[in-house]
């Protein structure tokens, strides 16, 4: 690993991924996120640990952190991974309440495309911002759904983009 990371290099821009959903079913939340985190630390070939590890060409540290606030569970899980083409650390953050906020970075700005866990996590889980709902595969609308889609768009509630 590369050591201490600055603020700076953890600054968002625009490469990064970043997204946050609400769940339907609040209490499958932050199981299901443990669950997904294990079995993409496992795709990997990266066991939890204190210490950090071979992977790839490369090294990783996967780490997770789980408390309580009030009657929520949280759950914190980190990986950071040391790679040829630069360190990525991914941080997921769930709740109980029925929330998760997903982000990947890469401290040398690569283009960081939607990860594995994000994917499974949406195939796992009814996922949502505001009436949008996540799916891991595209989706085409029909003319007869461009009210739907103008809707959608107009969402106050939404945190992320549409890609139309």
């Amino acid at each position: 690993m590369n050591g201490t990371l600055s603020r700076s290099q953890l600054s968002p821009n625009d490469q990064d991924y970043h997204s946050f959903s609400r769940v339907k079913n609040q209490t499958s939340c932050v199981p299901a996120v443990e669950a997904e985190f294990q079995n993409w630390l496992s795709e990997k070939g990266i066991a939890l640990s204190s210490g950090t590890q071979r992977s790839g060409s490369g090294t990783a540290k996967a780490t997770v952190e789980s408390s309580k606030n009030g009657q929520f569970d949280l759950v914190f899980c980190k990986l950071v991974e040391d790679t040829p083409v630069g360190l990525f650390t991914t941080e997921i953050y769930a709740s109980s309440e029925g929330w998760i906020n997903i982000t990947v970075r890469s401290t040398e700005g690569k283009f960081v495309s939607v990860p594995r866990i994000a994917k499974a996590l949406m195939r796992r889980l009814e996922l949502f911002d505001a009436t949008l709902q996540f799916l891991d595969t595209p989706i085409t609308w029909d003319i007869d759904k461009v009210d739907d889609l103008v809707e959608l768009l107009e969402d106050g509630d939404r945190h992320g983009p549409v890609w139309t």
